[in-house]
């Protein structure tokens, strides 16, 4: 099943839908029970404060098996890996601070 539009609903065992109608059909995707979510162009889903990672992440996290791919996963700094690490289900860190203290050179005030 592809998913062009917000309105429609997953029937079937694949569904194809793009980053963009995932915040419109979070609902719909968090009611399957998905055996695997393999996202492509991960790095999409790079700024965890967006509203279309807000919105894959809680899919990704409900999938039994996750597999993010990316040609290019942390364009320009490491802490862009953050949200994708998040969404294969390793847990580093619990938070993006801690993250960035360890990877990131932030500093402590």
């Amino acid at each position: 099943c592809v998913l062009t539009q917000g309105k429609q609903t997953p029937r079937g065992q694949v569904t194809i839908t793009s980053y963009g109608l995932v915040p419109h059909l979070i609902d719909k995707l968090l009611d399957k029970n998905f055996g695997v979510v393999i996202c492509d162009e991960s790095h999409y889903i790079k700024n965890s404060e967006s509203d279309r990672t807000q919105a894959v992440l809680p899919v990704l996290a409900k999938a039994r098996r996750r597999l993010l791919l990316s040609g290019t996963p942390a364009v320009s700094r490491p802490s862009e890996l953050f949200s994708q690490l998040e969404g294969v289900g390793t847990p580093i860190f619990s938070n993006l601070h801690l993250f960035a203290l360890r990877y990131c050179n932030a500093k402590k005030i």
